[in-house]
């Protein structure tokens, strides 16, 4: 756990390609979802590069902790705040939104996103 927020943590302090590809790839293949690494993941996708953030939220949208729905609700927040900030984001936000189980009201929240 301490190592997944460790490396969600460090793409903020170096958002390069070279330094993105590794981090996801890393984050995607043993990085454990957790309240934490989701509050880290967050935290980091505001602060990113667009580059980085859809790398990001396409590689790592399993670190999302799904429970409790309060969770959730911040999820949806920040990406809909990424969303209103840079629309090419909205496919990989969707994409990631869309491995989680959101309730009724969230996916007609979701859907009126895309509009």
């Amino acid at each position: 756990v301490a190592t997944t927020v460790a490396l969600l943590r460090r793409l903020q302090l170096d958002d390069s390609p070279a330094a993105v590809g590794p981090i996801t790839r890393l984050l995607a293949a043993w990085g454990t979802p957790c309240a934490s690494a989701t509050a880290a993941l967050l935290e980091a996708l505001p602060c990113v590069e667009s580059a980085t953030a859809k790398e990001l939220l396409l590689a790592v949208g399993c670190l999302v902790v799904s429970r409790p729905s309060a969770e959730l609700d911040a999820v949806v927040d920040v990406y809909r705040e990424l969303v209103s900030a840079d629309r090419t984001l909205l496919l990989p936000v969707i994409g990631s939104l869309s491995e989680l189980p959101l309730a009724p009201s969230t996916r007609d929240e979701v859907s009126e996103m895309a509009l």
